[in-house]
């Protein structure tokens, strides 16, 4: 059988999504990164697992005679699997933008039916204020100055586009929540803290990260063109945060940003975090051309991405990722 390649295979997302394909029937998966993937994975018949680097390997070789390709693979700021290179931003842009042009340019040389790319909701930049009605997939990507990891996802979007002659999918999700979280979202969504808001509160949304493994099935199949990917209902980072801990208490904006920072070594990344800018501006998504084309719809809530967040479900965080029955 041709397997569907996934780069990314051992990130946060990449495990979700590998588990997402292999509860078909028949389908194989290749997985390409540079750390090891999880033992139930690897032990899986229908899986096999290449470590290589996207930005160095030989992958019109690693791609050869495959079904279709997952592009997970992206550097993230101040992931530690990388050492001194997780500040290194010219190393990241290569490997996030040049590697997505090369995973692009074999899969197309390969005959891959489809690509499909992981970008995210951050390449919109929201404006301040209340912010305009849900956005369509058809507004111009405008990444907030300085947010690195939003100018990548729009330059890596520009860069698989390149590779004319290939079906391309691209997804972009809202913050991804649930039990595969960042540890910084699971940090503060811990605390019983909430910033003090203007009236109205810009209001954002998130998705569960089975529910983005679900739509890259769905995409590999017959996606083509970007897709939002988000659940409602749109809440302000504070009311999410009132959610979880009804009685938070309320802090200057200041002093949370403050928090912020004096988590962000502590929970494995590092950086600047210019992303919380992003968070405190509106970003609503219209994510009905996924519904239409895809036949994708949420099956967690923001409420329910917010719970298993902040406390995963028991037992393996992979049950919940077989195929969603259709007419």
């Amino acid at each position: 059988m041709r397997p569907i390649v996934l780069t990314g295979c051992s990130g946060r997302l990449g495990p979700l999504v590998a588990a997402r394909l292999l509860a078909e029937p028949g389908t194989a998966v290749l997985g390409i990164d540079l750390v090891p993937p999880p033992a139930w994975l690897a032990r899986h018949p229908r899986f096999r697992f290449v470590r290589a680097d996207v930005l160095r390997a030989d992958l019109r070789a690693a791609l050869a005679g495959c079904a279709a390709v997952a592009h997970l693979a992206f550097v993230v700021l101040g992931r530690r699997a990388y050492g001194r290179r997780r500040r290194d931003r010219g190393w990241m842009r290569a490997v996030n933008v040049e590697g997505t042009a090369r995973v692009a340019e074999a899969a197309r040389a390969a005959g891959a039916e489809a690509l499909v790319l992981m970008s995210s909701a951050a390449v919109y930049g929201p404006p301040r204020g209340a912010g305009p009605a849900p956005l369509p997939e058809t507004v111009p990507c405008a990444p907030l100055p300085g947010f690195a990891y939003a100018e990548d996802k729009a330059a890596a979007e520009r860069a698989a586009r390149a590779a004319a002659g290939l079906r391309l999918a691209v997804l972009r999700p809202h913050v991804i929540l649930g039990p595969r979280a960042q540890p910084l979202f699971r940090a503060l969504l811990a605390l019983p803290l909430r910033p003090a808001e203007p009236d109205p509160p810009p209001r954002i949304q998130c998705v569960d990260a089975t529910d983005v493994a679900e739509a890259v099935a769905l995409a590999l199949r017959r996606g083509t063109g970007a897709f939002n990917l988000a659940a409602g209902p749109p809440l302000s980072l504070g009311e999410m945060v009132r959610h979880l801990h009804p009685r938070a208490v309320p802090v200057p904006r200041a002093a949370w940003r403050a928090t912020v920072r004096a988590l962000w070594p502590l929970v494995g990344t590092a950086g600047r975090p210019v992303w919380l800018d992003a968070l405190e501006r509106p970003l609503v998504l219209d994510t009905g051309r996924a519904t239409r084309a895809l036949g994708w719809r949420p099956r967690h809530d923001v409420y329910d991405c917010l719970r298993r967040t902040r406390r995963p479900p028991p037992g393996p965080w992979f049950t919940d990722l077989q195929p969603v029955a259709r007419p």
